[in-house]
């Protein structure tokens, strides 16, 4: 609510840049619900295994560190996902006067989560590209 409401009270503060500091958030619900709609028998509200932060967890920490203990891998997870938020939170403090720039962060933010996703989910970084 505060990404809401701040733009609303401020003016001079941007939408667009508090919608890139929740970014990454905000697209691991909505490429949730659009991945489960396409899934026959998912509910969009139904809870699965085939988040962001799972498939980083199984495909790259699990992968590279298989000898650490379940606890250790678990919170070697995080480090990613920090960083998966801290891009785009970086370029709204960066560009936060900039409304083109900040257009283009949550462009680039919505391409890098759906190139990191098709990545570990297809192994290849482009779908359609075998």
């Amino acid at each position: 609510w505060m990404a809401i409401l701040l733009p609303m009270r401020h003016p001079n503060v941007s939408a667009w840049a508090t919608f890139l500091v929740v970014a990454y958030p905000v697209l691991e619900v909505l490429f949730s619900v659009i991945r489960r709609r396409k899934r026959e028998g998912h509910h969009p509200g139904q809870p699965d295994k085939v988040h962001l932060h799972h498939l980083i967890h199984r495909r790259l920490v699990c992968q590279r560190w298989p000898h650490f203990n379940v606890r250790l891998k678990n919170g070697l997870t995080s480090p990613f996902c920090w960083l998966s938020a801290a891009f785009p939170a970086t370029w709204a403090i960066v560009f936060a006067q900039n409304k083109v720039m900040l257009m283009l962060g949550v462009l680039l933010a919505t391409l890098g989560y759906s190139l990191l996703y098709t990545r570990l989910t297809y192994f290849r970084w482009i779908k359609w590209i075998k």
